[in-house]
């Protein structure tokens, strides 16, 4: 059995130094996030400006990954349907599913953020706060148009399309609309946690309402983990890391880092 410290070694990314859990294979991320610094070598006066922004969004891209990852265990483990659990449960389930969602929403929005200011790089496009400012789908349009990073700006529009309901959660979460999930007591829900398919709408026209298990972020929570694992090989080949064709990780995150 690996013992606790020697799976914190195998995930530690030599960079942060930190672990960054089951989510991300820390050795690619580790080549991925040296590449970016030497892409855009330090100028006389300091460090370059893409590779400062690309950075910080890596670094946020592995912290919220590693959030991701361990709210969803905490979540699983404390998730209890039958008999109903105790309210300060429940305010763990919750708060945990809160954490999950929204580490899980800012760890890709990291990482689209960190290909963002590597295109502007590339396209060699002045940084400035305006674009550093824009919104996900404007970024992933500027990705698209560098030629060097064309493929990965495609397959982050298709991943983050279908992670729609993803970010949706995230912004009813934050209260940029109506909170979408309740802990309904009496009735048919007693005691558990339901979230509503269509969560902005009022009150009275939710509909379909799904009653929650220990399972389920665990969709979401394997759509990050490729969603990562495909990005890098993108960016691996867009750096010069690897040839194309190559993967030297062996796949995704979670299958690396569980060898």
């Amino acid at each position: 059995m690996v013992q606790s410290s020697e799976l914190n070694a195998r995930l530690e990314s030599k960079g942060l130094g930190v672990h960054l859990g089951p989510l991300i294979a820390v050795e690619r991320y580790d080549r991925v996030a040296e590449a970016i610094w030497r892409r855009f070598p330090a100028p006389a006066q300091g460090a370059s400006e893409y590779a400062v922004a690309a950075s910080i969004g890596w670094t946020g891209l592995g912290y919220r990954a590693r959030g991701a990852g361990e709210h969803k265990e905490a979540f699983s483990q404390l998730f209890q349907l039958e008999p109903a659990a105790p309210q300060e449960q429940r305010y763990q389930q919750d708060s945990h599913f809160f954490g999950f969602v929204t580490n899980a929403a800012a760890a890709a929005e990291s990482l689209v953020f960190a290909v963002h200011a590597l295109a502007l790089g590339i396209g060699g496009q002045e940084l400035t706060e305006q674009l550093l400012k824009r919104q996900r789908g404007e970024m992933v349009r500027t990705i698209q148009a560098v030629k060097q990073l064309e493929g990965l700006g495609r397959s982050l529009q298709l991943s983050l399309d279908m992670a729609l309901p993803l970010f949706e959660m995230r912004d009813v979460l934050l209260h940029r609309g109506r909170l979408p999930r309740n802990h309904f007591v009496g009735g048919e829900f007693d005691s558990k946690m339901t979230l509503a398919s269509n969560p902005k709408a009022v009150p009275e026209e939710w509909e379909d309402t799904f009653v929650f298990g220990a399972e389920s972020c665990d969709a979401n929570a394997a759509w990050l983990g490729d969603l990562v694992s495909d990005s890098m090989t993108h960016l691996e080949v867009a750096l010069g890391v690897v040839g194309s064709g190559s993967d030297p990780a062996g796949g995704g995150g979670s299958r690396q880092n569980e060898r």
